[in-house]
């Protein structure tokens, strides 16, 4: 079943240019309230179950997208990240000695780590260490204590994961411009703030787009992005989420046909719940598939590769078992 949730309703460059700047002002008053943001869980879980000494737990920390200060590594093999080592090899590695597998780094460590858990049957902890949490943040885990509490107490709950091209992601993957502004975004992070840089990405990003040959699901396209999140998104930013245990995802296509007013549409995807652009469309489904013309970079969890041929996203329903703090 695929529903559409797209808003067709044709507007004026002028009002659509207008909404895009009130939305990239919105924007940035979001990215000064978000250190406010409420400690109450965002997504709620279903099935939750609590079973004390699930087995041996293993943590591999990942230097370059966080730390595990907080957590008292007392009973738990703990594995830090050498230089130039692959993360999944090490967390299959690990997963050959331990019941559970932890991981204390950003969303993209998170999302490798899912992977292999969902792959190996185990069970993932999710140490919020990073640079980006979001996933940590949808599960409750706000602070490594949380996570120490969780493992402790033996609280799980399963949660669906996506995945694109065979890569698995826990928020989001994308083709086209977002993946541009994510590398963009990374080059100047470390001499601008993070949110500067975002802003300055998106408007580089937006001048030299051009957009993609595609076919999705067998319909050609020309197209700007094409967005799959692991359930829906309803906030601002394309952070927030309701559920993780819908078994959907939550596409979006920003069309690159005729003349588009960029700056409105691209913002109009990144911070309105169903868009707001006649050239934005979205649907929520179980599976997409997209074939290129040519190479494209796929964004997934804020990680960057070349994809090439068809690139099919999927979700895969509560195929993920994960370690959860007890109810606020």
């Amino acid at each position: 079943m695929v529903r559409d949730l797209s808003r067709s309703a044709p507007r004026s460059r002028r009002a659509l240019l207008g909404s895009g700047l009130a939305a990239l002002a919105a924007a940035g008053a979001l990215a000064a309230r978000r250190r406010h943001v409420s400690d109450a869980r965002i997504v709620e879980l279903d099935g939750v179950t609590e079973s004390p000494g699930l087995g041996p737990a293993g943590l591999v920390v990942n230097p370059g997208g966080g730390s595990a200060d907080g957590v008292d590594p007392d009973g738990v093999r703990v594995r830090e990240l050498a230089e130039g080592e692959d993360l999944v090899e090490v967390l299959g590695a690990l997963a050959d000695e331990v019941a559970v597998i932890g991981v204390a780094g950003g969303d993209g460590s998170v999302g490798c780590a899912a992977q292999v858990a969902c792959e190996r049957d185990r069970v993932l902890w999710v140490v919020p260490g990073g640079t980006l949490n979001h996933f940590a943040r949808d599960l409750g885990l706000r602070t490594p204590e949380d996570a120490q509490e969780a493992l402790a107490a033996g609280r799980t709950a399963e949660v669906d994961m996506g995945e694109a091209a065979g890569i698995g992601f826990v928020n989001n993957a994308s083709l086209g411009v977002y993946g541009d502004l994510v590398r963009r975004r990374e080059a100047m992070e470390h001499r601008l703030p993070k949110r500067l840089a975002l802003l300055i990405a998106a408007a580089r990003t937006l001048r030299t787009a051009e957009p993609l040959g595609v076919e999705i699901d067998g319909e050609r396209r020309r197209v700007y992005l094409v967005f799959a999140g692991n359930n829906s998104y309803t906030g601002a930013g394309l952070t927030a989420r309701e559920s993780l245990q819908e078994g959907c995802l939550d596409v979006r296509v920003l069309s690159g046909e005729g003349r588009l007013p960029r700056t409105s549409a691209l913002w109009a995807i990144l911070t309105s719940p169903h868009g707001g652009s006649r050239w934005l469309t979205q649907t929520l489904r179980s599976e997409v598939t997209v074939r290129l013309d040519q190479p494209a970079h796929l964004a997934h969890d804020g990680e960057v590769r070349e994809v090439s041929g068809e690139v099919r996203f999927r979700s895969r329903p509560r195929c993920l078992r994960v370690l959860v703090p007890a109810p606020a």
